[in-house]
């Protein structure tokens, strides 16, 4: 089973049914911005999960903030950035990203994020390979951890499904990656 979903943010109530460890993640968003994006990415997984019959939970935190339902066996990923928010649903291991296209990149990011295999075979898309690494993070539960140029783009452990999302403010790459 893969499914990934994305929707416009949009004003929304949390669903509460995902336990206290969850309330208390809300809790701690201060930025209005920031929670509003957050609540609508959370929402979306609960409608999607509603949608298609699965099972939600209660959410816990791993030792690197990766969410998990601890009383159901669906695996997901929520994610957001600017008006867009983004799921990924799977009954393995799965990790969802979203950037804007137009976030700019500096000449010196390139060199800390970059292995020197995808320094060799840049395209110019930094975008693409930032979702990338960012989705095999979110997957694994290790999180970034200061290293991204450690985090393999191209695992032929991972099934990635990548499309562009046109919107009025701006295009948006959306990445899935589901682990085979």
């Amino acid at each position: 089973m893969r499914i990934v979903r994305w929707a416009p943010v949009s004003e929304t109530d949390p669903p509460f049914l995902f336990g206290d460890a969850f309330m208390a993640h809300i809790g701690a968003v201060k930025a209005p911005a920031a929670r509003l994006s957050s609540v609508s990415a959370w929402a979306l997984l609960y409608r999607t999960l509603a949608e298609c019959g699965l099972p939600a939970g209660r959410v816990v935190f791993g030792p690197h903030g990766k969410p998990f339902f601890e009383d159901a066996d669906v695996q997901f990923s929520v994610t957001h950035a600017g008006s867009v928010v983004a799921v990924s649903v799977s009954d393995r291991p799965t990790g969802v990203d979203v950037e804007s296209c137009a976030r700019a990149v500096r000449p010196r990011l390139l060199e800390r994020c970059l292995s020197a295999e995808e320094k060799r075979d840049f395209d110019g898309d930094f975008i693409r390979l930032w979702c990338r690494k960012e989705c095999v993070v979110k997957l694994t539960g290790e999180g970034l951890c200061g290293y991204p140029d450690r985090v393999d783009a191209f695992d032929p452990a991972i099934d990635f499904e990548e499309s562009v999302i046109a919107r009025p403010d701006g295009a948006y790459r959306l990445t899935a990656a589901f682990l085979k």
